[in-house]
């Protein structure tokens, strides 16, 4: 519970800050900017949270949060233009910035979690290889 929002220096961000970043962009990216799905984001809340969750429950806001915008994705039109944060954009672009974006800060996860625990073994070797 401690690593998930331990934070390497008072301006750097947590793993737990980072998942609720990933979940909010998601959120307003693919929710509300392709599914038209209301969602009201606190992007400054998701930086200066602090211990605010269980790590199970964050997993669990991430697993619905992803798998609503699965939802939204099965009738999506990527043509459509939207309006998302001043951008003027096409559905396939506003996708392919979710895409980069929770991209991004999952490599940012994975080196504080490497940080965190120096022996975590992430492509475990098998007996076959």
């Amino acid at each position: 519970e401690e690593q998930v929002w331990w934070r390497p220096n008072e301006s750097g961000n947590s793993a737990g800050n980072l998942v609720l970043h990933i979940c909010g962009n998601l959120s307003l990216w693919v929710l509300k900017g392709l599914g038209d799905v209301d969602y009201d984001r606190d992007r400054a809340g998701e930086f200066h949270a602090d211990h605010s969750m269980a790590k199970a429950d964050l997993l669990a806001h991430l697993e619905k949060t992803v798998a609503r915008c699965r939802e939204v994705l099965e009738d999506v039109d990527l043509d459509r233009e939207v309006s998302l944060q001043g951008y003027q954009v096409d559905g396939l672009a506003a996708l392919y910035h979710t895409v980069e974006h929770a991209s991004q800060h999952t490599g940012q996860i994975l080196y504080i979690a490497k940080q965190l625990a120096p022996g975590l073994e992430l492509y475990p070797q098998h007996a076959d290889e």
